[in-house]
């Protein structure tokens, strides 16, 4: 059996976006891997630069300007954990929560590597890619567990990993 579209059938599937940072500070230029994330709720988080210099801001659906999240100083890879109440990051080698009621950031683990990307899954577990393969913790803290290491001796890396709903895979790019 082939599959065929007919022009009929044909469905448009670009997605333009536009992200009105109004007189928010703007990202910050030059910064390594994700600088942006959007919560389920359109809630969008980013490392920016201000007089203060690099954080992270939060940028609410239905307000016209971001605001700097305290406490953020440096702060690179942010990502929403899945009720969007809480923002992931990491700041000198260390994975960080906060949460957005303004409570003390919350340290999970030190990675002491470079991280490529991270992604917080419906069951309370964070998966986080470095150089050396793919790896996984509970947002609470704890041990980190190796899901798969990258065959580094042929150029191979994972960056960007994202949990999907039930966090039984992620979409990962190598």
């Amino acid at each position: 059996c082939a599959w065929t579209r007919t022009p009929e059938t044909v469905v448009d599937s670009r997605l333009i976006a536009l992200l009105d940072f109004g007189r928010s500070p703007p990202l910050a230029a030059g910064t390594p891997g994700n600088t942006i994330d959007f919560a389920r709720t359109g809630d969008f988080v980013y490392v920016g630069r201000d007089e203060h210099g690099r954080g992270l801001f939060l940028k609410p659906k239905n307000r016209r300007h971001a605001s700097a999240i305290p406490r953020t100083a440096g702060a690179l890879q942010p990502f929403f954990s899945p009720n969007g109440e809480w923002i992931g990051h990491v700041v000198g080698g260390v994975l960080r929560k906060i949460h957005l009621s303004g409570t003390p950031v919350e340290d999970i683990v030190r990675i002491g590597r470079e991280l490529t990307g991270a992604s917080w899954g419906d069951d309370d577990t964070i998966v986080f890619a470095t150089p050396a393969g793919l790896h996984r913790v509970p947002a609470s803290g704890g041990d980190v567990e190796t899901i798969v290491l990258a065959d580094t001796a042929r150029g191979e890396s994972f960056r960007w990993p994202h949990m999907l709903p039930g966090s039984r895979a992620a979409l990962v790019t190598r």
